[in-house]
Order: C-alpha cells, then structure tokens, then sequence
C-alpha cells in the first residue's frame, strides 16, 4: 500500500501543556517512523508563539494554541470533534513515543480486520530508558473495560 495514501487514513492529536522539550521528542520519534502522516497539537496555552512557530516549520505539523487553558480532556474532545478529516485518528500525549515503528499500518489492519471495533487503547509504558524489544505481554489483543486518552486510537465511523 503507498504510504501516501495509508497516511489520508490517520491523523494524530497530541495535546500538549508544558512540556516542550518532551513534545520536540515526540515528535522527532514520529516523524521518523512516518514522516507523511499529518499530526495536530493543541497547545493548552502555554507555548510562545515563536515556540509553536517552530514546532510548525521544523515538524509540518498543525499546531493550534488556546487563548485560555482548557485542560486535557477538553483539548482531547476538542480535536475529535472538529480536527478529524480521516478514517483514523491516533491520540497521544506530549511525551509518548511508539515502540513499533510500523504502528499506523498495524492500527489500520486492525481496523480493517474488524470493522465493528470503533477505539483500541494502547499498552502505555513509561520508563526514562526506549525499550529496545516489545515485551511478549502486548502480542495478545483482548477487550477492555476501560482506556486512557493518552494512548488510543478511534475510528470515524465503527
């Protein structure tokens, strides 16, 4: 499948609040593993506008800045509802980072797969060390009661 097309599929939100060394670095993993897939950052009013100029020039990214905070579950409502032109939308921290460098193409089989499913949550790790290997306990793909934002993917339409 042409990697143009398959990123037309998926957009990434990452909201953001003060922290962005971790954003710069998230964003470097990103693109690194898909440079075409378009990516959003809702900044909760707390970069400069120089800061999210950069951001804009050094990723091709859209950054959007509030004027006043909202906090993270608005920001994250916010970008679903009116920043969602694809199939898929990948939702992110600031500071989380894919341990598959192949994941949009994994997320969008699995979708394909089961076109009933409408949300998979991510296994979240956090350690200061990259993982070098996905641990075995991820291979296993079972329901949920419950997910974090900060790691999840939504289908449009399910």
């Amino acid at each position: 499948m042409d990697k143009t097309v398959r990123s037309l599929n998926c957009i990434i939100h990452i909201t953001s609040c003060e922290r962005f060394n971790e954003l710069r670095i998230t964003l470097v993993d990103l693109r690194e593993k898909n440079p075409e897939i378009p990516i959003v950052v809702i900044d909760d009013n707390s970069y400069s506008v120089s800061q999210a100029e950069a951001l804009k020039n050094n990723f091709s990214i859209e950054v959007i800045q509030n004027q006043t905070k909202k906090g993270v579950l608005r920001n994250r409502n916010d970008l679903l509802n009116n920043y969602f032109p694809s199939r898929f939308s990948i939702n992110l921290d600031d500071d989380a980072n894919f341990i598959t460098p192949n994941f949009t193409d994994l997320i969008e089989e699995y979708f394909n797969k089961y076109p009933e499913v409408g949300l998979l949550a991510f296994n979240i790790f956090w350690s200061e060390n990259y993982f070098n290997d996905i641990p075995k306990s991820c291979a296993n793909v079972s329901y949920v009661k419950g997910f974090v934002g900060c790691g999840c993917a939504c289908r449009k339409e399910a």
